[in-house]
């Protein structure tokens, strides 16, 4: 099935492109006696939505693109994810729609998978 819309996507990579540390950040924890903002929360959403454009990567070890298909793959629930940093829950906090997005990433993702697959055959002839 293919992403009927790319320009989410692609929009999407040039929003994710923004650096920045929530403000008060340090490198120690903060042991929850800093107040996070909606912007705070909205850089580590974005943070964790360009990882997923990690999965396509070759150079990314295959744990880690795993992991991250593991996080994008879960099911687009209706009411919405009560997780507050899932997939579904990041797209909707960044107006961006989760399915869509889903379908773009598993569609971006194929490719890194089969190159996996030629890897693992190629290792055993």
């Amino acid at each position: 099935m293919k992403c009927e819309n790319f320009e989410q996507l692609e929009l999407t990579l040039e929003f994710l492109k923004k650096k920045g540390r929530p403000k008060g950040a340090s490198a120690e924890p903060n042991h929850n006696d800093e107040v996070w903002t909606d912007d705070d929360i909205r850089l580590v959403m974005q943070g964790l939505l360009e990882e997923t454009y990690k999965v396509s990567n070759p150079e990314r070890s295959r744990k880690e693109r795993e992991t991250i298909l593991r996080w994008v793959e879960k099911p687009i629930e209706p009411e919405g994810n009560r997780w507050p940093f899932s997939f579904q829950s990041c797209c909707e906090f960044l107006g961006l729609d989760p399915e869509t997005m889903q379908q773009g990433i598993l569609e971006v993702a194929a490719p890194a998978a089969g190159s996996d697959k030629n890897e693992e055959q190629a290792s055993v002839a």
